[in-house]
């Protein structure tokens, strides 16, 4: 799982030299075996609650 600290900060990933890099290093190459699935999705937190000690 992978946390952005920002939706900025992931839209600046994903325009990233290092991120198309490695997209275009694995095209045409079959998925790895430990890999089940894989799906995205994006949340926005609204409030952060700190832990009662």
């Amino acid at each position: 799982m992978i946390n952005w600290e920002s939706e900025e900060h992931w839209k600046q990933w994903e325009k990233s030299e290092a991120h198309i890099a490695g997209h275009k290093a694995n095209l045409g190459k079959p998925k790895p075996e430990y890999i089940v699935s894989s799906e995205g999705a994006l949340y926005e937190v609204k409030a952060i609650k700190k832990a009662v000690k």
